[in-house]
């Protein structure tokens, strides 16, 4: 084998591992996404939304000394 075939085969292989590093990226960056980790906003159920909200109310109410009227 000469030199300028073994050249021609290595850049056969750099492409080749190229290609299935890209799919591997993609594949992770599936999974990610699939896992909740691909970034994005959080979805919340009203009802938690409205839980939280109380929550913070009665925090903020707390550390003001305000009390709840009857």
């Amino acid at each position: 084998m000469e030199v300028k075939e073994i050249v021609v085969s290595l850049d056969k292989e750099i492409k080749n591992h190229q290609r299935q590093i890209k799919a591997l990226v993609k594949a992770k960056k599936v999974l990610a996404h699939l896992n909740g980790t691909g970034g994005g906003a959080r979805v919340l159920s009203a009802e938690a939304r409205k839980r939280i909200g109380k929550a913070q109310r009665a925090r903020w109410a707390k550390i003001h000394g305000i009390k709840k009227a009857a």
